[in-house]
């Protein structure tokens, strides 16, 4: 496996340094979107028993509660994604890499976030046996999430699920991700190098020298076992106001009675003026607050149905109230850096959709379109969109809770008092009270046009809940 690195795919050890005079086993390609850093590893000794910590490490890798990797990343404004991919697989052998997302093109943020990287990489062996279960089952949980046709997938060209789990076999499998054995491509748009074909595809490939930089003050890395709560910043595990002290005025929350988990929905308005770029920044605000529920078995989801964004809150009624406080709190006090993440979000997505073929981007514009026809809404400018990002306080916003008791609801309602924006009743036909009641539909929003609103009433989707 460990080769002169050769073309792109080679993989060749640096040499101590780390920043060899001829590039070897580096290389920078030209490829449109964000500037990417890829590390490879050669994993020598492969075997298919030891292939379930695959999904253990996609979970450590993707974990974004306060104290992981992800967000110290963010935080520094280095990174804005990761993901792991399962390159090759022989008999006793696979190439395994990690992809980050970089914020800049610039190779000493990719020294900085491969630094950092390697020293998570480090305290992974460290883990105890109920840590290693914890995330285990969150592996085991993301892959229950799935559509049957991604689980065979996952089945299929990734690693099998974890049946044994045991500290020592973990150290072993992790020590084959060796530094002296990494790879790495740089990708960005503009590449100066010789035109290279390798299968089939046009390449433009050159050699790639990782800058010497200062090393960044090592993270503290935290990590969580299953019912241990988070401890950097910990929820308030207790509701931070008692109910004969409430925090403000009731605010119009509607509740749809089900003998279910509850589920919190927040969607703005119509006629709110909510940008895709406030989408974004409410993502990115909120994106270490939904890692530290999933540790927790709750969920905290941000995104964008029928072209309505919504935020929904699923946990059991003890710290459902306590976590839509930390809600209220992080977005009352944006930073920049949390903006300029969503923005940058915002500018990926109008990438990805530039890429789709035409009739998906129809498709994914046909609801605004409606919207805009129907009298409820225009579309958005760029100018109006980066104008607006800042004023998530002048935002109209309509609850509803589903499931939960009536003395949750009237906590919550008034809660909500402390959230950012405004709140509006939620005004629905009966026959929508009747169809989410029933089939437990999520509530699609009034703004969209009379056809669509029928069509996801009768399409009775089950909202996402946190605890099964």
């Amino acid at each position: 496996m460990l080769n002169t690195g050769s073309g792109s795919g080679g993989v060749c050890p640096p040499d101590p340094g780390g920043a060899p005079a001829d590039g070897a086993g580096r290389r920078h390609a030209e490829c449109s979107g964000s500037p990417r850093l890829r590390l490879s590893f050669a994993l020598n000794g492969w075997r298919d028993c030891d292939a379930g910590w695959f999904g253990v490490l996609r979970v450590l890798l993707n974990d974004e509660a306060d104290g992981s990797l992800m967000a110290w990343l963010r935080e520094c404004e280095w990174c804005d994604g990761a993901r792991l991919i399962l390159s090759w697989r022989g008999q006793d052998a696979a190439i395994a890499a990690v992809e980050f997302t970089l914020t800049r093109a610039e190779p000493a943020v990719g020294a900085q976030v491969e630094r950092g990287f390697l020293s998570w990489l480090q305290q992974l062996s460290a883990l105890s046996d109920q840590q290693l279960r914890h995330y285990a089952r969150l592996a085991q949980r993301r892959l229950n999430s799935q559509t049957p046709l991604d689980q065979l997938r996952d089945l299929a060209f990734d690693a099998p699920a974890l049946h044994r789990i045991a500290p020592p076999a973990w150290q072993r499998w992790l020590s084959r991700f060796r530094p002296e054995g990494v790879s790495r491509l740089w990708i960005t748009g503009q590449v100066r190098g010789d035109p290279v074909r390798s299968r089939g595809f046009d390449l433009r490939l050159a050699p790639f020298i990782l800058p010497a930089v200062t090393p960044a003050r090592p993270p503290t890395l935290r990590f969580y076992a299953g019912n241990a709560s988070p401890r950097t910043p910990p929820l308030p595990w207790r509701p931070p106001v008692s109910p004969n002290a409430p925090p403000a005025e009731s605010v119009p929350l509607r509740h749809i009675a089900a003998n279910e988990a509850p589920v919190l929905m927040l969607y703005p308005a119509p006629g709110s003026d909510f940008t895709e770029v406030q989408g974004h920044i409410l993502q990115a605000a909120l994106r270490a607050l939904g890692g530290n529920l999933v540790h927790i078995g709750g969920e905290l989801r941000i995104e964008r149905r029928q072209d309505v964004w919504l935020l929904q809150l699923g946990a059991d009624e003890m710290t459902m109230p306590a976590a839509l406080e930390a809600i209220s709190a992080r977005l009352r006090v944006l930073t920049q850096a949390v903006i300029r993440q969503g923005r940058r979000a915002r500018q990926y997505e109008l990438r990805r959709e530039q890429e789709q073929i035409p009739v998906r981007r129809l498709l994914s514009q046909l609801p605004r379109w409606l919207r805009t026809a129907d009298g409820a809404g225009a579309e958005q400018g760029p100018e109006q969109e980066d104008g607006a990002s800042r004023r998530l306080t002048e935002i109209s916003w309509q609850g509803t809770l589903y499931g939960g008791s009536d003395g949750l609801r009237q906590t919550l309602s008034r809660m909500l008092g402390r959230f950012p924006g405004a709140f509006t009743a939620a005004s629905f036909p009966a026959a929508a009270d009747a169809a989410c009641s029933s089939a437990a539909a999520f509530p699609p929003s009034p703004c969209l046009h009379p056809a669509m609103r029928r069509l996801a009433h009768s399409a009775g989707n089950r909202p996402r809940r946190a605890i099964r």
